[in-house]
């Protein structure tokens, strides 16, 4: 699915270019306190794509990165999905205050000088949030990552 059909999905606009064209890089960061290893995908607007699974030592597992390749067409999809679903305007933080463990996840978005972060907790997020992190990941299931260094 790419990230236009995740937009027509979610019942979400696709967004304005203008504000999206600046958008360098798309980052979606997951762990958990109870996870054997958490994840790092980064999308660039040059193209690069890097999958970086994060080990635990305390749990015996390793780093592995992977670096694949995302179309121009799908990354700019992706960031006027953003744009479109008000991603900078989001609050930098969704999670139930009573909620310390769990899984989390954050969202990084970087245009022009800047880099939005937001952080959510379990299942703590507005739908907005959850269409960008569905599309992130539709998309992540198109790039053919080739593992690389450990």
């Amino acid at each position: 699915m790419s990230a236009n059909d995740a937009a027509a999905a979610s019942g979400g606009p696709v967004g304005k270019g203008s504000a999206a064209s600046s958008i360098t890089q798309i980052t979606l960061e997951r762990d958990c306190s109870g996870c054997a290893a958490g994840s790092v995908l980064v999308l660039r607007r040059d193209g690069s794509a890097t999958h970086t699974i994060t080990g635990k030592a305390r749990l015996g597992t390793q780093t592995q990165t992977s670096t694949g390749t995302v179309r121009s067409a799908d990354f700019e999809a992706l960031a006027r999905l953003a744009t479109g679903q008000g991603f900078f305007e989001l609050n930098d933080s969704y999670e139930d205050p009573q909620i310390q463990d769990g899984p989390w996840a954050m969202t990084s978005i970087a245009r022009g000088d800047a880099d939005k972060k937001v952080f959510r907790r379990d299942d703590a997020a507005p739908p907005a949030l959850r269409a960008i992190e569905s599309a992130i990941e539709a998309l992540q299931t198109q790039i053919k990552f080739v593992p690389g260094s450990r």
